[in-house]
């Protein structure tokens, strides 16, 4: 579930264990994509734990980044996306694009 969402960014906790153990992100400005991964049993990138790459045929969102610290993740899209939609909520609750209290993106925007 997350803790605060404002329009295109938001902040959640991520409770899965042990996947929940590391940190991971990625990142992309326009056509520029950069990721990097610190957890346990994943493949490794390019550059050990990090990649960098150009890609020209997808510049929608023009800027999006996520990242995830143990339990704590965030994201941003400008434009919102399917990965990091519009949502409005803060403390737990939550009033677009459903209200609800306590609920995960999923169940907020099953059906969008």
């Amino acid at each position: 579930g997350a803790s605060r969402r404002c329009i295109c960014c938001n902040a959640s906790f991520y409770l899965d264990f042990p996947a929940c153990v590391g940190c991971s992100g990625k990142g992309k400005l326009l056509c520029l994509e950069g990721a990097y991964c610190l957890k346990l049993n994943t493949p490794q990138m390019k550059c050990i734990c990090c990649d960098i790459k150009l890609d020209t045929r997808n510049l929608t969102p023009f800027l999006k980044c996520q990242h995830q610290y143990c339990c704590l993740v965030s994201a941003f899209a400008l434009p919102p996306d399917s990965e990091v939609p519009m949502t409005l909520g803060v403390w737990f609750i939550f009033c677009y694009p459903a209200f609800g209290v306590c609920k995960t993106q999923g169940a907020l925007t099953m059906g969008r």
